[in-house]
């Protein structure tokens, strides 16, 4: 993409130039290399999208994640515990096992540390 970019910016720069031959009607003091700049400023600019993690001190690690669940479900066994990767925020998914043998699964938010499910 960026080398069709600059493709196209050579070809208009190109054509203007080859409109005017020897700098005719040309303003003094312009350079052509701030024209191409300008051009290139013009194009829309496409970066991968980066996920946003927040500083360590504010993540929890899984076994603090599993933590808050053994607090907040404390007859449940914890099974598994893995980290959802997605754009959105960091959430865990903790896979609990109650007494009665129902597997249920729980979610903690990375950040916070809110349980949910």
């Amino acid at each position: 993409m960026r080398n069709l970019m600059f493709l196209l910016v050579l070809l208009l720069g190109a054509q203007s130039s080859a409109a005017k031959p020897f700098g005719f009607g040309q303003d003094q003091g312009h350079d052509q290399g701030q024209g191409l700049m300008l051009a290139e400023n013009l194009l829309p600019q496409q970066r991968p999208q980066e996920r946003q993690l927040p500083p360590l001190a504010q993540r929890l690690d899984p076994r603090a994640a599993a933590a808050q669940v053994k607090r907040h479900y404390q007859a449940h066994k914890i099974l598994a515990i893995s980290l959802i990767d997605s754009q959105g925020p960091m959430v865990y998914r903790v896979k609990t096992l109650s007494p009665d043998g129902v597997v249920k699964y729980v979610y903690v938010d990375g950040s916070s540390g809110d349980v949910f499910e």
